[in-house]
């Protein structure tokens, strides 16, 4: 596929995706100012509030797509160059392939490691290095016990995706917002359940403690399950269900890689944190006493200033009424269901503590 071509993505066929912004401005402050002044006058300035609050909301709602853009096209770019190695539409060297573990690895004194607070803390890791990727093979798929024991087919793998690497680093200094990229093969491809993964890490995590058969496996998890099974002919990016990290919401997305015959290569995904985009909407600047919060295609909240991301999402009446029972609670909600959800944008009044907003 073409990789400058624009993607138009359906929103609300895609629940998890991030689609609407709401900004809640009190009307009676509006009308506060309004009634110091007189007839016309107190009309027009009226107008002018909500004609702010409405580009103010387009504004941001466009920001969100374009930075959501931006994370689904460089998905498309993994998997456009993914297809061209494997496919020796490019012709590139291996490069050497780091395994995981210090252990094992015999090139670990060459990797260079981020000393960044920051960057520690965000991943919880004092072993990630931007210039390298790693691979990772359950236990139960060594062969004679040795992680870097390769099956040809593996061997073949991570010989052709070694280059991957010049996507990875390329995507993640145009965007940090990509947190990982990383890599699953169909079974036909690597029989050992390879997975390869950017940035470096030590990812001990994948192993099980108890039960090297309980090992971290790629070709089961939802983020490639999902995508894998796909029909060649479609051409959407597949989500997953966001989860949280230590740095706040993340969410997968990914494509299917093929050979030109049409057989599957495996899968390419990305982990991309939300925070950019929920910082914009979370410190939008609405008029004296407004806010502005997120929800997604199916009225579910993805951003509210109330909202824990330590805590179970709560329904957006129970944010914004305190409980989801209310009659203010059940007109918001009706409200929803007949005009945001369903329209492109607008601007409309709700009553709440019995003030209009």
């Amino acid at each position: 596929m073409d990789i400058s071509k624009r993607i138009v993505v359906t929103f609300v066929v895609v629940a998890i995706v991030p689609m609407l912004i709401i900004s809640a401005l009190s009307i009676g402050q509006i009308f506060t100012v309004a009634n110091a002044n007189a007839g016309d006058a107190a009309e027009a300035l009226k107008a002018e509030e909500l004609a702010n609050l409405q580009r103010l909301s387009n504004d941001t709602a466009l920001f969100i797509q374009e930075r959501w853009q931006s994370y689904i096209d460089g998905v498309y770019m993994m998997e456009q160059y993914c297809e061209d190695l494997f496919n020796n539409r490019i012709s590139a060297a291996p490069q050497y392939s780091y395994y995981w573990d210090h252990t094992v690895e015999v090139a670990w004194g060459s990797l260079d490691f981020e000393e960044d607070p920051s960057i520690i803390d965000a991943y919880g890791s004092e072993t990630i290095s931007f210039d390298a990727d790693c691979y990772f093979i359950p236990r139960d798929q060594w062969n004679n016990n040795d992680p870097e024991d390769h099956s040809a087919g593996t061997a073949n793998a991570l010989d052709y995706s070694s280059n991957m690497i010049n996507v990875f680093k390329a995507l993640h200094e145009m965007n940090p917002d990509y947190r990982w990229l990383y890599m699953g093969y169909d079974l036909a491809v690597s029989d050992q359940h390879l997975f390869r993964n950017y940035p470096f890490d030590e990812i001990s995590y994948f192993q099980d403690y108890y039960d090297p058969g309980q090992d971290y496996d790629a070709n089961s998890e939802d983020w490639y399950t999902n995508v894998a099974g796909i029909s060649p002919s479609e051409d959407n990016v597949i989500f997953t269900t966001p989860y949280v990290d230590p740095v706040g919401l993340v969410i997968s997305m990914g494509r299917p890689v093929r050979y030109d015959n049409g057989s599957l290569i495996g899968v390419v995904s990305a982990d991309v944190t939300m925070g950019t985009v929920l910082d914009n909407v979370l410190n939008l600047d609405v008029s004296t006493n407004g806010y502005a919060f997120l929800l997604d295609s199916t009225g579910a909240v993805v951003a509210h200033k109330d909202q824990s991301l330590e805590a179970e999402v709560a329904l957006i009446e129970t944010l914004e009424f305190g409980s989801a029972g209310s009659a203010e609670a059940t007109a918001f909600r009706s409200l929803l269901n007949t005009h945001v959800l369903v329209e492109d944008f607008g601007l409309l009044e709700y009553k709440k503590n019995n003030m209009d907003w």
